[in-house]
């Protein structure tokens, strides 16, 4: 993954690069010139950045080039300590403003992989979502309406799921 390809993944790294700078993409766009579309799709990575792209960005963000161009992220596989360690986090029942940035930074990261992933590795993350979807984030919804209307007198529902 040299300096010479023209297929940059860069959405994690602007990602970290916003957040340590405090800047939000608007005031990027501003600083580097860089269209505000197109620098959202880039966070998502569902469009690279030219090389000279990347340049502006680094410019404007006073940081190397390097950082958005040697996939440190995805080669050390430091995705999921990004996770881990941020995200993680803001997960609190009581809080639901950090909850909601977990779940928004968490579907970034999902974004971001998927975007990134051959066309075998998009179907195996489909894969695997649907089953998260259909099995396991079903159970957390099934159960709480099943509490919510015994805590209530209501009767139980057994699905056949």
């Amino acid at each position: 993954m040299g300096i010479d390809r023209n297929n940059y993944q860069i959405g994690i790294y602007l990602e970290k690069a916003l957040q340590r700078k405090h800047l939000t993409t608007k005031e990027l766009s501003d600083l580097s010139g860089v269209d505000i579309t197109n620098l959202r799709k880039f966070l998502i990575n569902e469009s690279s950045p030219s090389l000279t792209t990347i340049k502006k960005i680094a410019k404007a963000l006073d940081m190397d080039v390097e950082y958005f161009t040697n996939d440190s992220y995805y080669k050390k596989k430091q995705t999921k300590t990004s996770i881990d360690n941020e995200l993680f986090d803001m997960i609190d029942e009581t809080n639901e403003i950090n909850m909601r940035k977990a779940y928004k930074g968490i579907n970034r990261i999902i974004n971001q992989s998927y975007n990134s992933a051959s066309a075998t590795g998009k179907k195996e993350i489909l894969e695997y979502l649907y089953h998260v979807m259909t099995i396991d984030i079903y159970k957390v919804i099934y159960n709480e309406k099943n509490e919510s209307n015994s805590n209530r007198g209501g009767t139980k529902h057994h699905g056949n799921r």
